[in-house]
């Protein structure tokens, strides 16, 4: 059977799984949305497959055709009115499960999960869970859109669903023992690490404040105007410095601690993309920038979001092609699945990630039957804070928040 090799950033992630819970006003046919799911693995047969076990270190999707769960479940009552003051949170292993790492060996395990609980008073809910070795954020709407025009008769493009390209980056890098982004936990480092994020994903606790295109507006126009000619900031920077600077005044540190920003981007992303169009693993990048607490209440909004916007630009082909090359030399020798971002070893102390999510169809999944009035998203087990978008207005932002219970309700208090 064929098979397709992930690459070193699939496998990084391969325990990993990612919970979504979409709702809508009304029920779709869950025979023609099963049909419609059947026509679409067509062109993304990865997902009905199966992971192998390690061969050489290298771990491979086999299309074995073994399927995808599709399952329909029937309650009595209305569909709860979700939403940015209602939190499905509390019902989320009702629709499916939410943990998001699995210590449960991987390759028996289904790579798409789809549960439809339909409601008996209208309405129901669309649960996916999703292989992180599959693909990243970015991947899965592009197979979320695709099902969604397949449903509807509308034309898609199949991505490609080779990774090579992406190890081929760290094709004639020097491979090197030591690495400025990532690090090779020790073997108890590791299972400490472990331990520790399993304990906070019981104990992180979620909160979701909701920007509005006002109040954003309003916040990039100050921080613009006091910024020299020529320099610009997103309004996702501003947002990013305004919750970094809060954060940290609420962490309370001395003056000389140091807070660090982890800032995900994708390769995708970039001005001139390392990746050709329609690459659909995983292709995900830390960049980390850090600032004493003094000069953090100190410095201006302008002037953190304009070090945010630097700090992106710190990956470029040259650090890529360093950080693939590292990870390939870790795979040759076993020690990649114990391989992390240096941000990971102290993710508990005075550090906190931003993923940017607004620019993803979150709110735009029509089958024929609306688009969902909202959606919802298990906590993050490290300290995150997710930029998404509203269902409603898309220039506002829903800032989903997962943060430890002792920080979090001060933190909500500033930023409200």
């Amino acid at each position: 059977m064929e098979q397709v090799r992930l690459s070193v950033y699939d496998q990084i992630v391969e325990q990993l799984y990612v919970s979504r819970v979409f709702f809508y006003e009304r029920a779709p046919d869950p025979a023609a949305l099963r049909d419609s799911l059947a026509r679409t693995l067509k062109c993304f047969p990865i997902f009905s497959g199966r992971l192998l076990p390690h061969k050489g270190n290298l771990r491979s999707v086999e299309y074995s055709d073994r399927g995808v769960v599709f399952e329909t479940l029937h309650l009595s009552g209305e569909l709860p009115r979700y939403g940015p003051n209602n939190s499905a949170l509390p019902d989320f292993d009702r629709y499916i499960e939410m943990p998001t790492l699995t210590l449960k060996p991987v390759t028996e395990r289904p790579l798409l999960h789809i549960r439809l609980t339909l409601f008996e008073g209208g309405g129901a809910a669309m649960a996916i869970r999703s292989s992180h070795a599959v693909t990243d954020g970015h991947g899965f709407y592009t197979f979320m859109m695709a099902w969604a025009g397949e449903h509807q008769g509308r034309s898609y493009t199949a991505p490609a669903q080779s990774r090579e390209a992406l190890d081929a980056l760290g094709e004639g890098a020097p491979s090197a023992d030591t690495s400025p982004r990532d690090e090779v936990l020790s073997r108890a480092s590791f299972a400490l690490f472990i331990a520790r994020l399993l304990w906070h994903q019981r104990q992180s606790t979620h909160a979701l404040v909701r920007f509005s295109a006002e109040r954003l507006a309003a916040m990039k126009s100050a921080a613009m105007a006091a910024l020299d000619e020529g320099q610009w900031v997103s309004t996702n920077d501003i947002l990013s410095a305004h919750l970094w600077k809060e954060l940290a005044a609420e962490s309370r540190g001395s003056a000389e601690d140091s807070h660090t920003l982890a800032l995900v981007r994708t390769l995708r992303q970039l001005t001139a993309p390392p990746l050709g169009p329609g690459f659909f693993g995983n292709s995900g990048v830390i960049t980390l920038v850090a600032q004493r607490t003094e000069e953090l209440a100190k410095a201006s909004l302008s002037e953190v979001a304009l070090r945010i916007r630097k700090c992106y630009a710190l990956t470029t082909p040259a650090t890529i092609r360093e950080d693939t090359a590292f990870l390939i030399e870790q795979r040759r020798r076993g020690r990649l699945t114990r391989t992390l971002s240096r941000f990971m070893r102290g993710i508990y102390t005075r550090s906190v990630m931003v993923n940017n999510w607004s620019k993803l169809p979150i709110y735009e999944l029509d089958f024929g039957h609306g688009t969902p009035f909202w959606a919802e998203f298990p906590s993050s087990p490290i300290p995150m804070l997710v930029l998404a978008p509203t269902p409603d207005d898309e220039d506002a932002r829903d800032v989903r928040i997962s943060l430890p219970k002792a920080i979090m309700p001060g933190f909500l208090a500033r930023l409200r």
